[in-house]
């Protein structure tokens, strides 16, 4: 049996993150204690987000289902 899948994209519509994804990241970093590296200012990781978030986006629409790995094994092949 094939496998179904439904992918709904909710951020700034139903779903807010506040302060944007760079500021989740960060504190998510500071709470794994990733201090062995200077951590970037949230508007850069915001920004940087935006860039490769639209770059991945480009190359593998659809949040990649069948084109890249992963999709295999949704497929059960």
């Amino acid at each position: 049996m094939a496998t179904k899948l439904v992918l709904l994209d909710v951020t700034n519509t139903i779903i807010k993150v506040k302060g944007g994804v760079g500021r989740v990241y960060r504190q998510l970093a500071n709470d794994m204690q990733l201090n062995y590296f200077k951590l970037a200012d949230t508007e850069i990781i915001n920004s940087r987000f935006k860039m490769a978030f639209s770059n991945h986006w480009s190359q593998y629409p659809n949040f990649g289902f069948g084109k890249m790995p992963v999709s295999s094994i949704l497929n059960n092949n």
